[in-house]
């Protein structure tokens, strides 16, 4: 399981975006499927004119990973001010994920009482997703990440 209750930051050519920072107004990470560990890419072809199989060399294949949080606005209760905040927060997000398309990225973090961890990051194909719930209080955010090396650095 990935240590999500630490800051994690995303260096896009678009800007940077920073992940529980602990600010008033912050990306408040709930979940990160995807980031805990590379998927094995195994093959395994079957065995001519016989029973059973060939089991190739395995290896790590691209990671997939899928942030999704919400957007925590604390600095203000005023509606208004609200969703300049978030309107500004929200395309924040979208052009530092857009930028992703023409260049790479990176995604840091340090889990408690562990060393520093970064993988080279990239578009998925599905744009940001905005979604309003809890009668329009809350805005939720979700988006596809990949590295085609599997492992961090």
């Amino acid at each position: 399981m990935t240590d999500i209750a630490v800051q994690h930051v995303m260096t896009t050519p678009g800007g940077t975006i920073t992940f529980n920072n602990g600010t008033d107004d912050q990306y408040y990470l709930s979940d990160i499927p995807g980031l805990a560990g590379a998927p094995a890419r195994v093959v395994i072809d079957k065995r001519p004119f016989t029973d059973g199989g060939i089991y190739h060399p395995p290896f790590k294949d691209t990671r997939y990973f899928q942030p999704t949080g919400s957007l925590l606005i604390t600095s203000t209760l005023n509606q208004n001010a609200i969703v300049v905040i978030r309107n500004a927060m929200e395309e924040a997000l979208r052009v530092a994920y857009e930028s992703l398309l023409g260049g790479n990225g990176t995604w840091q973090w340090t889990p408690q009482g562990q060393a520093s961890r970064t993988l080279t990051i990239r578009r998925d194909a599905q744009p940001v997703e905005f979604h309003h719930v809890d009668g329009f209080q809350v805005v939720d955010f979700s988006f596809g990440l990949v590295s085609v090396s599997p492992d961090w650095t």
